[in-house]
């Protein structure tokens, strides 16, 4: 494969340079032996030098069109960027300093939807905390509710003894009081 793609380059080649006709092939240099042939030889050189010369005025007019595009395109470009430099570029500033307070409002957004959120689920572990029996021990005030409550009670039943002897007490003034005005 390597070799038929030298091969064909070496033909390329020889096509560019005009040796691919037998007749140059066999001469490098052709040599003219008459006055008709050095005529000939002279004619074929000046074809092609005017192949040549029309060859790079192409090139020359292509060149020139792609100077006048680079140009335009400079051009445009310098265009965009004044525009860039005025207009846009406070318009650009004043968005990225909405972005970044839009950004900040999102952060606190955020904190405030977390602490809503620990808030909620606090309230939710003391209702369970308060309602369900077992769990109730691991209340943080149950204990103290509990000492409360028993606290109560004692207060509660010393009321109601108390209450009891004011009312044996009145009784027994009473029964004294009738038994020392009978008498």
């Amino acid at each position: 494969a390597r070799d038929c793609d030298v091969a064909n380059d070496a033909d390329a080649r020889a096509a560019l340079l005009g040796e691919n006709d037998p007749a140059t092939r066999k001469k490098k240099t052709p040599r003219a032996r008459d006055e008709t042939s050095a005529l000939a030889l002279a004619s074929e050189a000046t074809a092609g030098l005017r192949r040549a010369r029309a060859t790079m005025a192409d090139e020359l007019i292509k060149g020139e069109a792609t100077l006048n595009a680079m140009a335009t395109s400079r051009a445009s470009l310098k265009s965009a960027t004044d525009e860039y430099a005025g207009d846009q570029r406070s318009a650009l500033k004043r968005g990225s300093g909405m972005l970044t307070v839009i950004e900040r409002q999102a952060v606190r957004a955020r904190i405030v939807l977390w602490v809503g959120f620990a808030c909620f689920l606090l309230a939710c572990a003391h209702v369970a905390l308060k309602r369900t029996p077992l769990l109730a021990r691991f209340h943080p005030l149950f204990h103290v509710r509990r000492r409360a409550a028993r606290r109560l009670r004692e207060a509660s039943e010393a009321a109601a003894r108390a209450v009891e002897e004011g009312k044996r007490a009145s009784a027994r003034a009473k029964r004294e009081g009738k038994g020392n005005g009978a008498a």
